[in-house]
């Protein structure tokens, strides 16, 4: 997999209206997973249509990330009609921003064949939701209609790393918690819904936070090769690295850096994402890194 500091320029950075970044992130960024992890398999009730789902991978995303690069280019330019269609939002979940910027770009019809011809689908029995289908999608190269089930996770990793032992902001959000219900919840709706879905994809993209103290990251084999990844750390972050100018990043940052201006150390330390600006004889490299959720605020010296 590639971090911050050993990829090349990542695809998004080369725009800088925000929306627009994080537009280009949505599309091109790679996804964390490439199946079903075997654990989570041997914990569930198996169901056939997600056994079957597909994982599109980073070469997926990429492609049309490229076909679209003209259209990125002109919104970074003129960027009212992707920031209208964000301002109809009416909250700040990082998950439903994601479905837009998808929705969006889905709904542009430029290089690709995907077609929206629905969203937030939801499944009742009587007056009760028991699930709902992100995205349904028509592909005009296959034919065929498409549930997507969409999620964008910052994960922070602790031994032995399988599924459980990735958390999120709120620590009862766990992978193996999320691709349960993916795959009990979410695609057993679609195969419920009486819609002629003949195909389901599982999209999961974000970043995986490792220990900062780990020495070598063990292979998982149902992690991408490609996917992002960052440092976790449950003390102040190596304030002894002079090398390293760090900034508290700003929640519309967990997807791409805003340019903004690098102020003085914090005073103090906290949980959350944090961005290290790292300067090299041969080129300037971004870390990131986040902060256990319930650490308490740490003086920095």
């Amino acid at each position: 997999h590639q971090t911050l500091s050993t990829m090349p320029t990542p695809f998004w950075l080369q725009f800088h209206h925000p929306d627009v970044r994080d537009l280009a992130f949505a599309i091109a960024s790679p996804p964390i997973l490439s199946a079903w992890p075997a654990a989570l398999l041997a914990d569930v009730v198996a169901n056939d249509h997600a056994e079957q789902v597909i994982w599109p991978d980073a070469d997926f995303w990429m492609g049309y990330a490229q076909a679209y690069h003209h259209r990125l280019l002109a919104l970074d330019q003129q960027p009212e009609a992707l920031v209208d269609h964000l301002a109809r939002l009416h909250t700040t979940r990082l998950g439903t921003r994601f479905e837009a910027l998808i929705a969006f770009w889905l709904k542009d019809r430029i290089g690709h064949p995907f077609e929206l011809i629905g969203q937030n689908i939801q499944r009742q029995h009587g007056t009760r939701t028991i699930g709902e289908l992100d995205l349904l999608v028509r592909n005009h190269d296959s034919g065929q209609v498409e549930h997507w089930e969409l999620s964008i996770k910052f994960y922070l990793g602790e031994p032995p790393f399988a599924p459980a032992d990735w958390r999120g902001l709120n620590l009862r959000d766990t992978l193996a918690r999320k691709l349960s219900h993916l795959y009990q919840h979410q695609f057993a709706a679609s195969e419920a819904s009486g819609l002629a879905i003949e195909q389901r994809r599982a999209i999961v993209k974000g970043r995986l936070f490792w220990p900062i103290s780990l020495q070598q990251q063990p292979h998982l084999l149902w992690l991408t090769t490609e996917y992002l990844s960052g440092e976790w750390s449950d003390i102040a972050p190596l304030a002894e690295q002079s090398d390293i100018h760090w900034r508290r990043a700003d929640r519309a940052e967990w997807f791409s850096p805003r340019e903004l201006a690098w102020p003085s150390q914090p005073h103090y330390w906290y949980n959350g994402l944090y961005l290290g600006e790292q300067h090299s004889t041969a080129r300037s490299h971004t870390r990131m890194l986040r902060l256990k959720a319930f650490l308490p605020p740490i003086p920095y010296h």
